[in-house]
């Protein structure tokens, strides 16, 4: 006679989604008020977008971001400024639906211009009394040279450093900038 036992389901997820698609592709040039669809080999959830996606250069208002199948699609309410570069940083929100394996980092980049900026800055942030790296901190840097920027202005551009201390700006314009390392902690 047969044994009824219930079925294991496999090995165990451990991946990340993957990358499927993008429209318009990451390095596109000439959007005006883009539509953007990512789709990812797998259904998927986005962990805190607010906190956890960062626009550079910043926007007053944070774009839509809904989930349609396997496809993130996102929806600007922002105006967007003419012959810029903008990047969007997703860290650790973008995660399997069952398993919660997250993509810990996945960068998308489009220019409003006909051109991307191609100026990179790289560098860590570490602790001044005790030389350990600062994870979770925002990097900012500003066109302009005045001290209490942070206080008074949204950044040209921003990121947040890894577990390692570690900043990447990419796509960025030439140009001097003055730089600021900061920790929310409200």
């Amino acid at each position: 006679c047969a044994k009824i036992v219930t079925p294991t389901g496999g090995e165990k997820d451990v991946n990340p989604p993957k990358l499927a698609s993008e429209s318009p592709a990451s390095g596109s040039v000439r959007m005006r008020n883009p539509v953007i669809k990512i789709t990812f080999d797998e259904y998927f959830t986005l962990n805190n977008p607010t906190e956890n996606i960062l626009i550079s250069p910043p926007m007053e208002q944070q774009p839509n971001y809904t989930i349609q199948g396997k496809t993130l699609v996102i929806k600007f309410k922002d105006t967007l400024k003419a012959n810029t570069t903008y990047n969007m940083v997703f860290s650790n929100c973008i995660q399997d639906y069952h398993e919660s394996n997250k993509l810990g980092y996945y960068h998308y980049s489009f220019s409003t211009g006909d051109e991307i900026d191609t100026f990179a800055l790289a560098g860590t942030v570490s602790d001044a009394q005790t030389l350990k790296p600062c994870d979770n901190m925002f990097a900012f840097l500003y066109d302009q040279d005045i001290d209490s920027l942070p206080m008074t202005s949204m950044p040209s551009y921003l990121t947040k450093t890894l577990s390692d201390g570690s900043f990447h700006f990419q796509n960025i314009r030439s140009g001097d900038y003055k730089i600021f390392a900061l920790k929310d902690l409200n």
